[in-house]
């Protein structure tokens, strides 16, 4: 059976792994054809100390999108991913893309990892109306959606302190904006004594007919270190599964 293709819109850089470097790697080593616009073009991730580049304009975004269409390069694409964005007007040009492409293949599946912030706080880039522009915009379009804790709690307004409140968050993003399928990412109960610390994945998937989820929880001893592109690897991987089928052997 033909896998579709990937149209994967995120950030590049020249030196490291963060974005569709991440998403190139992960997906064509599971087989996946996957074509990139890379929505910024920086010398190194903004960790440094420092970093050069440009961000691609909006306009040149949609350019370069429609000319895929037009050399009908866009016929097999059946998922789209998107990560780290920065400008609440390519926000909008990602959601004239999904719904395009939606167009064409009804079934297109759009996986978000909303990448605006980490360990209680946003990316500096990220404003309020960046906040909006994901809630009224992106969101209910989305069929997966990959937050870790800090953009659960940014994206529903509910403090994520205990597991309680992670499935409430959950169930709340399911009923507001009819997202079907969600994994967060990453999440530390702050009841954790400090010299055994664990992370948990969670994950849900909502059935609107009878308003029902199916749960998961994997809990992970946390490593103490910190790591850029693991969302970013994380994500393209959960979507390459969900279009290869785990291997649960």
């Amino acid at each position: 059976m033909e896998r579709g293709k990937v149209l994967s819109l995120q950030s590049h850089v020249v030196s490291g792994f963060v974005g569709n470097k991440c998403a190139s790697f992960a997906l064509q080593t599971l087989g996946i054809d996957i074509d990139t616009i890379n929505t910024v073009q920086f010398s190194n991730h903004t960790g440094y100390a420092t970093f050069k580049g440009q961000a691609l304009a909006p306009e040149l975004m949609k350019s370069v999108y429609e000319a895929l269409v037009e050399n009908n390069l866009t016929f097999s694409t059946s998922h789209v991913l998107t990560g780290y964005i920065n400008n609440p007007a390519v926000l909008s040009v990602i959601l004239h893309i999904v719904k395009d492409l939606r167009t064409r293949n009804p079934n297109l599946v759009y996986a978000c990892d909303p990448a605006m912030g980490d360990n209680g706080k946003l990316y500096p880039s990220i404003t309020e109306e960046m906040i909006s522009a994901y809630k009224t915009q992106l969101l209910p379009e989305v069929t997966y959606l990959f937050p870790n804790q800090t953009e659960c709690q940014f994206l529903t307004d509910i403090p994520l302190q205990t597991l309680d409140n992670a499935f409430e968050a959950i169930d709340k993003l399911h009923v507001t904006y009819g997202i079907k399928n969600i994994v967060l990412t990453s999440f530390e109960e702050d009841s954790q004594s400090s010299d055994e610390s664990y992370l948990f994945v969670l994950g849900s998937q909502y059935n609107k007919e009878n308003q029902n989820a199916d749960r998961f929880k994997i809990r992970l001893k946390k490593i103490d270190a910190y790591f850029t592109g693991t969302g970013d690897l994380f994500s393209s991987l959960l979507v390459g599964y969900a279009i290869t089928g785990l291997n649960r052997k």
